[in-house]
């Protein structure tokens, strides 16, 4: 009895290791992880594949991406049924039985996936078109095929989709259809440059192709893919593979209590231990941030969230953790900005970044934000609010221009008053000097200029003064239009003689003005003589 206690001893344990043991294969963001049969794993693993080649097929868009990894577990377990995409920290996961192909809740949720981390926002109703018509997927190894779905769910939204990506008139345009609606074109143009036909026309067809009721497979290109060679499976460790049965509702969390490694501790939301233990899931870096930004340690937030962005570099979360932390509005924007470039469904984002965009007085970008915004909008209320939001904007731009205009106008009104002021202070104390110069016991009488020419080697020029060029080295260049227009040059403000001031540029309004003018021609300036005095005629 005792001998046969303990032959059986080892066998009860090498079946439990089998029943837990688990392997995983992988392609793009696909991981299958199983505690079965391989060869399924790998037949799961090319249904999906399939779909993402094919989806990408009818967005135009080959390799679609996903922002996280997508894990399906396929399990052995009878009992299970196919459950749907659920986001566990960093990776998206579903349970499926190991022997089951794939079904619409994987292809439903697995569109909804790609369509947020690939496309910009289509209309909402040829949104659900599309992942209904999608949905429906059929793959037999390299041979796929578009059927219809049960007669209860033929939608008007499904129908749409189905007949433009069937019908032989329709499917060579779709592409076009789509990119239209993609940057922001209403569905009258998309409909008329992709099918030069009305929306009227088309919604026509499309309610004849719903009622008809009869629908073959239409066959789509898939991918030449050999499961059993171009798949090989790999061993997961048997702590991860507790992790998993966690992370799909399999077990509870309380059963990694023993486990002291990275994974666990995320799962256990011990995210400090997590980055301790030396983490690899963004996810835990961002998280571990979070608590460091929660103590006001910003230097230490800062560096997880750069080490969360350098993890993952097509999520948007560690820039908008970024900006929080930052305090100036024009760099707020440049985080904002990049993370909702990166997350291009994300109105949060688009709208966070108009508004640091405003804030900072940037009104170019903050336009280009609250355009993301209006794209990403998911409903049409939504939508609304966001444009509405937006035209307050372009009246703060307006005001903000106003208000600008008027400042640099009321600077250069300074400006050039400061240097009259200054062009007279150096004309009074040219006098001064002239004065001390002859010896005079008696200062010049107010507004008396002091004659340092002789008068009679003059020319007298009676005119109006049109133009001021104000020149290089203080020196000014004076047009007088008279019987002929005179260009004569004031070479030496200093020594002018004259009660008057004048700015530069074109005079407004003009003024008459005699000057003397000594016979001076130079023909650097294109000046006929040097003025040595100017008044100004009433």
């Amino acid at each position: 009895m005792k001998l046969r206690y303990f032959l059986a001893l080892p066998l009860y344990a090498s079946v439990l290791l089998a029943e837990t043991k688990w392997t995983f294969v992988k392609s793009g963001p696909f991981e299958v992880w199983t505690n079965g049969s391989d060869k399924q794993a790998k037949y799961r693993l090319l249904e999906a594949e399939q779909f993402r080649h094919v989806f990408g097929g009818i967005l135009a868009k080959p390799d679609l991406k996903s922002i996280w990894p997508v894990h399906v577990l396929a399990v052995k377990d009878k009992r299970v049924s196919e459950k749907p995409l659920t986001l566990v920290r960093d990776a998206y996961v579903m349970v499926t039985p190991e022997d089951t192909p794939l079904g619409p809740v994987f292809r439903r949720d697995a569109a909804r996936v790609f369509l947020d981390a690939n496309a910009k926002r289509y209309p909402a109703h040829i949104e659900q078109g599309l992942t209904e018509a999608v949905t429906w997927i059929q793959v037999d190894g390299t041979r796929v095929s578009l059927v219809a779905p049960p007669a209860d769910s033929r939608t008007l939204t499904w129908a749409r989709i189905h007949f433009l990506l069937t019908d032989p008139a329709f499917s060579g345009k779709f592409r076009v259809y789509l990119s239209n609606l993609e940057q922001g074109g209403d569905e009258a143009s998309a409909c008329r440059n992709a099918f030069a036909m009305p929306v009227a026309e088309v919604e026509k067809l499309v309610k004849a192709h719903q009622a008809k009721g009869s629908y073959a497979p239409f066959p789509l290109t898939g991918r030449p893919i050999n499961a059993d060679k171009d798949f090989y499976p790999k061993t997961l460790s048997a702590d991860l593979a507790r992790i998993a049965e966690v992370d799909a509702g399999m077990a509870k969390a309380a059963s990694l209590a023993d486990l002291e490694t990275p994974e666990s501790y995320e799962t256990q939301e011990r995210f400090d231990k997590a980055v301790e233990a030396g983490s690899k899931s963004p996810n835990a870096w961002l998280r571990y941030g979070q608590m460091m930004a929660a103590k006001k340690d910003n230097t230490q937030a800062m560096a997880a969230f750069k080490r969360a962005a350098e993890l993952n570099m097509q999520w948007g979360a560690p820039y908008a953790e970024f900006a929080k932390l930052e305090t100036t509005p024009s760099r707020q924007m440049f985080y904002w900005k990049k993370a909702a470039e990166l997350e291009l469904r994300n109105v949060a984002y688009w709208e966070a970044y108009a508004t640091s965009a405003t804030e900072a007085n940037l009104y170019n970008d903050a336009a280009k934000g609250w355009a993301g915004a209006e794209r990403a909008a998911p409903t049409a209320e939504e939508r609304t609010r966001l444009i509405q939001a937006r035209r307050d904007i372009e009246t703060r731009r307006a005001d903000y221009a106003e208000a600008e205009r008027r400042r640099i106008s009321d600077e250069r009104y300074r400006e050039i008053e400061r240097l009259k002021a200054e062009a007279l202070g150096d004309i009074r104390k040219a006098e001064a000097k002239a004065n001390a110069r002859m010896g005079s016991d008696t200062a010049p009488a107010k507004d008396q200029v002091e004659k340092w020419w002789d008068p009679e080697k003059g020319d007298k020029v009676t005119g109006t003064l049109t133009r001021v060029d104000c020149l290089s080295g203080g020196v000014a260049r004076l047009h007088i239009a008279g019987a002929k227009t005179r260009v004569v040059l004031i070479r030496e403000p200093s020594k002018l003689a004259t009660k008057e001031t004048f700015g530069c540029g074109i005079q407004r309004p003009a003024r008459k003005v005699e000057v003397i003018v000594q016979p001076k021609p130079d023909t650097k300036f294109g000046t006929a003589g040097d003025v040595v005095q100017l008044d100004f005629i009433q």
